[in-house]
C-alpha cells in the first residue's frame, strides 16, 4: 500500500515489514508506515461520510426546519462527549509529538506518517461529535450505527498501532509514543463499549428510544422557559453557548425581565422545598402516600442526596484544573529548550563541518 521511500513514510529503516503469504493470510502487520497508512485511511473515510450523512439530511429532508434550543440526551451523553473531548485533547498531543519527533530526525527526509494520521482523525473525532450534537437534536436513532462503525473500526487501528510500537525496534526509545498510544487505547475501548450498549439498547427495546417531545423539565404551560441548561450538548453547557441569543440580543439593546424567560421547573423555588424538606426528614412517597421514617432530621443527608453529585462534579473539575496548571509552563519550557538544541547544533555543524557531518549521520 505504502513504500518505505515515499512522501508518507520517508526513509522508514524498520525491518519488520508486512509479509503477505496467501490470499487474506497476514503473517505479521509491523511496518509502522503501512499500519499509520491504514489509521490514516479509516479516519479520512468515516470522517467523510460523517460530513456526508449530516449534509444529506439537513438539505433532504425536513430537518432543517427543526428549531429548538435544546436536544433529547441519549445514554451516556456526558460520558460520551467527556470521553470524547479527552480523546480530542490526546490526538492533538499525538500529532505535536509526531510532528517534533519528524522535524528532529537525524536522517534528512520528513517522515509525514508520524503525525498526519493523528491530525485526520482529530478532525474525524470533531466531527463525529458533530455527527452526535444532530442526532440528539433531530432525535433519529439510528444514526447510532455509523459512531459504532467508527469506534470499532479505529479500535482495530489503535491496536495495531500499540502492537507496532511494541514490537518495532525504532521505538523503543519513545515513551511518549508509546504512552499516548495507550491512553488513545483505553479511550477507544471505552467508546466502544459505550456505542454497543447504546446501540443494543436502541435496537432491541423500542421502549427505551426518546420521544420527540421536550423534556418535561421544560414543559410548562403557558411559559418561555429559556433556560436549557443540562438539555443541550456537553460543550455548549460548559461554555453557555446556548446564551448565545440572549448575548445577542443584549449587544443591541437593553434586556428587560422578559427576555430571560421562565425558569424550568427544576429550578422553581417550591419544588426544590419540597424535595429538601423530604430528604432532611427522610419521608418516603409511595402509592401518594408520604411516609416518615424514624430517622433523626439531617441537612446534610438532604443536601447529599440532592447536590451530592453537582457537588463532586464541581470539586473533580477544579482539582483537575489544579493540577494541570503546570502543563503550559512545561509546554513553553520544552519549546524553548527545542530551539536551544537545535541553534547549538546548528552553531557546531558550522563551527566545525567535519564533526557536523559525522553528527548528521
Amino acid at each position: 500500500m505504502f513504500d518505505s521511500d515515499d512522501w508518507f513514510c520517508g526513509q522508514n529503516e524498520s525491518l519488520l515489514l508486512m509479509v503477505w503469504e496467501g490470499l487474506g493470510n497476514i503473517s505479521s502487520i509491523n511496518d509502522p508506515c503501512f499500519v499509520d497508512g491504514y489509521y490514516l485511511i479509516i479516519s479520512a473515510i468515516f470522517g467523510s461520510l460523517t460530513l456526508l450523512v449530516i449534509s444529506l439530511l439537513y438539505t433532504r429532508s425536513s430537518l432543517r426546519s427543526i428549531n429548538h434550543p435544546y436536544i433529547i440526551r441519549y445514554p451516556w451523553h456526558r460520558l460520551r462527549w467527556t470521553i470524547g473531548l479527552t480523546l480530542c485533547h490526546t490526538q492533538l498531543t499525538s500529532m505535536a509529538e509526531g510532528i517534533l519527533t519528524a522535524v528532529s530526525n537525524q536522517s534528512g527526509s520528513l517522515e509525514h506518517h508520524l503525525y498526519l494520521p493523528q491530525m485526520l482523525a482529530l478532525v474525524t473525532i470533531i466531527t463525529m461529535l458533530a455527527y452526535y450534537h444532530h442526532m440528539e437534536a433531530w432525535n433519529i436513532w439510528y444514526m447510532v450505527f455509523l459512531p459504532l462503525m467508527y469506534w470499532v473500526m479505529g479500535l482495530s487501528s489503535e491496536i495495531l498501532r500499540f502492537m507496532n510500537i511494541q514490537q518495532d525496534p525504532d521505538n523503543v526509545d519513545s515513551t511518549m509514543r508509546w504512552l499516548m498510544c495507550l491512553i488513545n487505547l483505553i479511550l477507544f475501548i471505552i467508546l466502544t463499549v459505550i456505542e454497543i450498549h447504546t446501540t443494543l439498547n436502541l435496537l432491541f427495546y423500542p421502549s427505551r428510544r426518546p420521544k420527540n417531545i421536550a423534556p418535561i423539565n421544560l414543559r410548562r404551560q403557558g411559559m418561555d422557559v429559556k433556560f436549557v441548561q443540562g438539555h443541550t450538548n456537553l460543550l455548549s453547557g460548559l461554555l453557555f453557548w446556548w446564551m448565545n441569543d440572549l448575548v445577542k440580543l443584549g449587544s443591541k439593546q437593553s434586556l428587560n425581565p422578559d427576555d430571560f424567560g421562565d425558569l424550568p421547573r427544576s429550578l422553581t423555588a417550591g419544588l426544590n422545598s419540597t424535595e429538601l424538606y423530604n430528604e432532611i426528614y427522610d419521608i418516603d412517597e409511595k402509592d401518594g402516600y408520604m411516609n416518615m421514617t424514624e430517622n433523626k432530621p439531617s441537612i446534610f443527608r438532604g443536601y447529599r442526596r440532592i447536590y451530592g453529585f453537582g457537588f463532586l462534579e464541581s470539586a473533580l473539575t477544579k482539582a483537575v484544573a489544579d493540577a494541570l496548571s503546570f502543563v503550559p509552563a512545561l509546554a513553553v519550557g520544552g519549546m524553548v529548550d527545542y530551539v536551544i538544541r537545535q541553534n547549538n547544533a546548528e552553531s557546531l555543524a558550522t563551527s566545525n563541518p567535519v564533526r557536523g557531518a559525522f553528527n548528521r549521520q
